[in-house]
């Protein structure tokens, strides 16, 4: 079931992967936006600079910290020019092969159980994406899962990366934060009418939902591979739902599209080609 919530620096990449990089990206500034996918990666073990993460104070100090279930959402940008595919920040993203994640979206067992108070629940960058996009929407939606489809107007930030391309170029990577969320709709201060800034259809096809303990061979399939190989790699995978799901259905059986019912396009394009988010 999604879950439901009721009220940096990072190293350069190396290389692509294999794949072109994307030259163009979201630049600074407000832009309209729609959050396209909606993915549960099972859970995973925090992992900072390739060691599992411990906490640094209070009783468990020096205890490692319990896996948590990371959530990837993508928000897509359909306005913006691209050169290879239609630019979108993500959350949660896989990089590397040591278990880090770049602009996590965790959630605990506490929160997902309500078992917090909504002070520190609010603390947390679930409950932040959750109260700016029902804030934008006027809504009062209780999973995130929920807003898939929905466009926003959301301010982006640049960061310039250290490590050049094999052309000498530096690349510039979006961020965004859940503050940067907003209404699309806003006063004019010459005309002082309500404008509305209109967010074109999304351009690029995505798994709107995975959820983890209902999963469907269809929306898996429209998962890419390296989020099909992160979730594999999740501390409950074995004996998961989507384990049981695949089961039935074992990979590399699947029914091949026809002509009149093509089988879904993939994109492999791994993380380390997408404009990177950072906290």
């Amino acid at each position: 079931m999604a879950v439901y919530v009721d009220d940096k620096k990072l190293e350069e990449n190396e290389g692509t992967g294999g794949y072109d990089p994307e030259t163009k990206y979201i630049e600074e500034g407000a832009h309209p936006a729609r959050l396209v996918s909606y993915i549960e990666l099972g859970k995973h073990t925090p992992v900072f600079k390739k060691k599992p993460q411990v906490y640094e104070s209070g009783k468990n100090k020096g205890k490692p910290k319990p896996p948590e279930l990371l959530i990837h959402l993508i928000f897509e940008f359909p306005d913006c020019d691209y050169d290879i595919e239609p630019l979108c920040i993500k959350t949660s993203i896989p990089f590397g092969e040591d278990g880090e994640f770049i602009n996590k979206l965790p959630v605990t067992d506490a929160l997902a159980q309500n078992k917090i108070s909504k002070t520190y629940a609010d603390r947390s960058k679930f409950m932040k994406y959750k109260n700016a996009m029902n804030a934008a929407l006027g809504t009062d939606y209780k999973s995130l899962h929920e807003f898939v489809g929905e466009g926003f107007l959301i301010s982006v930030t640049n960061r310039v990366g250290k490590k050049a391309r094999e052309d000498g170029s530096l690349p510039v990577y979006a961020n965004m934060k859940p503050d940067g969320i907003q209404k699309t709709a806003f006063k004019n201060p010459v005309t002082k009418k309500v404008e509305e800034v209109p967010v074109p259809e999304a351009k690029g096809e995505y798994c709107p939902m995975f959820d983890w303990d209902e999963p469907t061979k269809e929306s898996w399939d429209l998962l890419p591979d390296y989020l099909k190989d992160t979730i594999k790699k999740a501390v409950n995978y074995e004996g998961s739902p989507t384990q049981l799901m695949l089961v039935d259905y074992p990979e590399g059986n699947e029914e091949e599209g026809t002509e009149d019912n093509p089988a879904p396009e993939q994109s492999n394009k791994p993380a380390e080609t997408d404009d990177l988010p950072v906290d």
